[in-house]
């Protein structure tokens, strides 16, 4: 997790707030390990969830929530990471 944190720190503007930043690069992990069915985070998905910590620090990748019929819509970059997972996904019985 702290490999995810120094790569998010690089692309975030100014000096970022630490314990902030490892709880959006903790939320990523688990985001991406959930997503995808794994236990360990693979090397090529280190830079992917980087990013997605960054955008998390910054404010989220959820553009609108809906409650009736439950709807939660993604800016378009929440909808490029489930995108770069795709190939790590592993199916679950």
């Amino acid at each position: 997790m702290e490999e995810i944190a120094v790569l998010a720190r690089r692309l975030l503007d100014g000096e970022p707030d630490e314990e902030r930043l490892a709880q959006c690069a903790d939320e990523a992990l688990h985001q991406a390990l959930g997503y995808c069915g794994l236990t360990e985070l693979p090397e090529g998905l280190l830079e992917t969830v980087a990013r997605r910590a960054a955008l998390l620090y910054e404010g989220g990748a959820v553009a609108s929530v809906k409650r009736g019929d439950f709807s939660v819509s993604y800016r378009e970059d929440g909808e490029d990471f489930y995108r770069q997972l795709i190939p790590f996904r592993r199916m679950v019985f």
